[in-house]
């Protein structure tokens, strides 16, 4: 993938960024940066790699996972900068 200012712009605007047009240059150098490194990861010779989802030959102990219902919705819409009929209302992010 070739990365320019376009590109650059568009990944801003997608994350909601602002950047100076100054920025600009750099950010294309390290966003290229990024890209070669992730590329080189598959010249990684991986045939024989078993997959795992532990490192450790280890059985990892879980708790036991308790619902339990702590009873304080008052206290936090107490503290809450706006809530209408309980409920939290936040500024709009998305257009």
């Amino acid at each position: 993938m070739t990365v320019n200012e376009k590109t650059v712009k568009f990944i801003a605007e997608l994350a909601n960024f602002r950047i100076e047009n100054e920025d600009i240059p750099g950010l294309v150098t390290g966003m290229e940066t990024i890209l070669e490194m992730a590329a080189s990861m598959n010249e990684a010779k991986t045939n024989n790699v078993l997959p795992m989802l532990n490192p450790l030959d280890e059985t990892q102990i879980l708790r036991e996972d308790k619902a339990e219902e702590l009873k304080q919705k008052d206290k936090f819409s107490s503290i809450a900068p706006e809530t209408l009929e309980g409920l939290y209302l936040v500024p709009k992010v998305v257009e």
